[in-house]
């Protein structure tokens, strides 16, 4: 199997101005297979059509209230993936809340799971 070289941000806002761009030309220039941001800031406003990246499948989850927050990963079209989507935005590790955004990359009939954790300021939903 291949090297895969995982590229990790925290992007403090891929909604700003160029951030998106700049990341681009880096992921291109590494020849990265995974690109996991966090603090993208992305809203339902910035449809994917709009934050995607030519070349790599984008995997988001948003922070639904508030300012900052979301994780995403985009990953090389090549890779084949799965995402799993747990059924709560947020999990407590050691009283600490975490966003979730989860998926099993598959390449060459070799699976790797590949799982992005995010260090949430909101408290979680009570039901």
């Amino acid at each position: 199997m291949t090297n895969m070289s995982v590229f990790l941000l925290n992007a403090t806002s891929l909604a700003k101005l160029h951030a998106l761009q700049l990341l681009e030309t880096e992921l291109f220039q590494l020849q990265c297979y995974f690109a996991l941001i966090t603090e993208t800031w992305f809203t339902d406003k910035q449809q994917n059509s709009v934050v995607s990246i030519a070349g790599y499948s984008l995997y988001r989850r948003d922070r639904k209230s508030g300012k900052g927050g979301g994780v995403c990963a985009y990953v090389r079209s090549d890779n084949h993936c799965t995402t799993f989507v747990p059924d709560v935005d947020t999990v407590t590790i050691n009283d600490q809340h975490h966003q979730l955004l989860g998926q099993r990359p598959v390449r060459q009939h070799h699976d790797q799971d590949l799982s992005l954790f995010h260090q949430s300021t909101e408290q979680p939903h009570q039901q």
